[in-house]
């Protein structure tokens, strides 16, 4: 239960007012801790961290209790549950009108996960992500737009120190620099690689990050402390050590860390914030900053002015061997502040789609059409239905394609389902398109004794994609208002999806709807609505082919899909079936029409000579 006077606090807030605080403070904090508690992965520390950093703050920092925002899962007030909203929203109301003078903490305690680095913008190519407890559902927040919500805004004599106890949290606030421990404690650059200028410093502000672990490395909770319950690892051993040390520096309290968790290593089995356990604690703290200051003469502070003396006056050269720094954090041309907003709208749009296509190249069961139409299809989707290109993530085994992150491997093919439907809301238009191998797998718990999946690059040692996995990615977290539309040209890919309807024809030549008998709400959506376009039926094989394109091969369905809907624009789904199996007798007849300017450019593709073309 919250003190009384903390801010927020009471049954009159609006969900989406502005806070004002009852006189101009300099000192302003969030706390957040996500315990998630009602799911298996449920963290057992997280509120007695939230409760540790508050008195820390409080009695040590003199931060008021008014002036410190707390989100845990126990708050009455809606708006403080650790939400992936209310937590954005805290976010954007802790850096909001700051000035110069003041001194701001963010502070998070729960899960963080990494996911592939879709805009190319990291070193090691991937985003860190902080996991709200709703994430499952409405997603998790990146670092990107940690750092455009809380670094961009930073004014000249404004200090943000965010200390993040979760997993794969070192660079999860993407500054510029990071302090290499176990190099002589160097200032290592963190700038991000992309081609394009990539916006990650502040607005002339200092912004500090104190981080549970490297990005390669997980969090713990942990019992091994004493007292009562679960702790994170970091937030223990940083109020501890602060307490105890109330003028150590930078540099001495990473140390003292380090030093700490090698003393405790093996004493006691700990509760791993990514769902395992080691009897180890393997995590080493990680500080990183959008400035340059000597780490082993600047006393930790949460005081503005105490901290740009403590940089100002530092020497360069430190008798701890941090090498060469950067005095003073103030470059000589201040950035000017963004005039765009803080949270930029998202890249995707309303529009998006993952298309995969696998060819196995090496390997006996060899496809030879599946890149191709992954190429067609992108192409369809950016002319026949305005998605934008940046909109559309392609995964392929295209020799010529040498991004890692880009080879539909079964992680990557995960990670790119769950970008589909990251942030999804109504009137989203969602596409998933994979050309590639399918397959059966014994599952007597179904209708027909079989669950269907599909085949990843790397499907002989990391599995195969089943069903049930496809659909709770997929199907299950579609908002009311989101269409999702699956294209799948695999064998045995007629309910790959799980959905709960299929439609047949029937001995009179009639659609009609077949309930596939899953229990209410067990394999539906959350109200939007998931349409699948299968190749064949679950007990059929789908095929390659040149008969076609005349030259080059194809999945059947792919080309027959991009080619009825080229032809007849507006049809309706009863149609598009109906016609596609026109196309696909009419082959076997070796009558092959395409018409307008989309299928010139599928012919260019494919580099097909024998196909004759109808009136635009």
């Amino acid at each position: 239960m919250k003190k009384k006077g903390n801010l927020l606090s009471g049954p009159s807030v609006a969900p989406n007012s502005s806070i004002v605080l009852p006189s101009r403070y300099n000192k302003r904090a969030v706390l957040c801790g996500v315990s998630y508690s009602k799911k298996k992965f449920k963290l057992k520390g997280a509120i007695n961290d939230i409760n540790n950093m508050r008195e820390l703050l409080i009695k040590n920092f003199k931060f008021p209790n008014e002036c410190i925002r707390v989100l845990t899962e126990q708050e009455k007030n809606a708006n403080l549950i650790p939400t992936k909203h209310n937590i954005l929203e805290s976010l954007r109301w802790l850096v909001k009108d700051c000035q110069a003078g003041d001194s701001l903490v963010f502070y998070f305690s729960g899960h963080g996960l990494q996911q592939p680095d879709f805009k190319e913008d990291e070193i090691d190519g991937f985003d860190e992500t902080l996991c709200p407890v709703d994430f499952m559902k409405e997603g998790m927040i990146i670092d990107n737009d940690i750092n455009s919500t809380i670094v961009w805004p930073l004014k000249k004599g404004v200090t943000l120190h965010a200390i993040v106890d979760a997993c794969h949290s070192g660079t999860i606030l993407d500054l510029l620099y990071v302090l290499n421990m176990k190099g002589n404690g160097i200032w290592e650059d963190n700038k991000p690689p992309s081609k394009e200028p990539m916006r990650k410093h502040t607005s002339g502000g200092l912004a500090i990050c104190l981080s549970a672990c490297e990005d390669s490395q997980t969090a713990t909770d942990s019992a091994v402390f004493g007292g009562k319950g679960m702790n994170g690892v970091l937030t223990y051993l940083f109020t501890k050590t602060i307490r105890e040390c109330p003028e150590i520096t930078y540099g001495h309290l990473l140390q003292k860390m380090h030093e700490e968790i090698k003393k405790i290593n093996n004493r006691s089995r700990c509760n791993n914030r990514f769902l395992q356990f080691h009897r180890k604690i393997a995590q080493d703290p990680l500080l990183s900053s959008s400035e340059k200051f000597d780490v082993s003469t600047t006393k930790f502070t949460l005081s503005f002015q105490r901290l740009l003396n403590a940089i100002m006056t530092s020497s360069v050269n430190s008798n701890m061997g941090y090498g060469t720094t950067h005095l003073g954090y103030y470059p000589q041309l201040q950035p000017l502040r963004p005039s765009y907003p803080l949270i930029p709208p998202s890249p995707y749009g309303s529009k998006r789609a993952v298309l995969c296509g696998i060819c196995y190249h090496g390997r006996s069961y060899r496809l030879k059409g599946s890149v191709n139409d992954v190429k067609c299809m992108k192409y369809f989707l950016i002319n026949q239905f305005g998605f934008p290109s940046d909109s559309i993530l392609m995964l392929t085994d295209d020799k010529e394609d040498r991004n890692p992150l880009r080879i539909p491997t079964r992680y990557n093919i995960q990670m790119a389902l769950r970008w589909l439907l990251e942030g999804s809301r109504s009137g989203d238009s969602l596409v998933f398109h994979f050309s590639g191998h399918g397959t059966q797998e014994v599952n007597m718990d179904k209708i027909h004794g079989y669950d269907r999946a599909i085949c990843p690059v790397d499907y002989e040692h990391k599995g195969k994609m089943l069903s049930d996995e496809i659909n709770a990615t997929i199907v299950r977290p579609l908002p009311s208002g989101t269409k999702l539309h699956a294209i799948i040209d695999a064998c045995h890919s007629g309910t790959v999806l799980d959905l709960s309807f299929v439609c047949k024809m029937n001995r009179e030549g009639y659609y009609t709807w077949e309930d596939q008998g899953h229990p209410i709400g067990d394999k539906g959506t959350k109200g939007g609505l998931a349409i699948c376009i299968s190749a064949c039926d679950d007990g059929q094989i789908s095929m390659d082919t040149s008969a076609l394109s005349g030259k080059e091969v194809t999945g059947v369905l792919t080309y027959s899909f991009i080619q009825t809907m080229q032809n007849e624009p507006g049809l309706t789904y009863g149609r598009l079936l109906s016609a596609m199996r026109s196309t696909i007798h009419g082959t076997k007849a070796g009558i092959v029409v395409l018409n307008g300017p989309i299928a010139s450019l599928l012919n260019r593709i494919l580099g097909a000579t024998t196909v004759v073309f109808g009136d635009v």
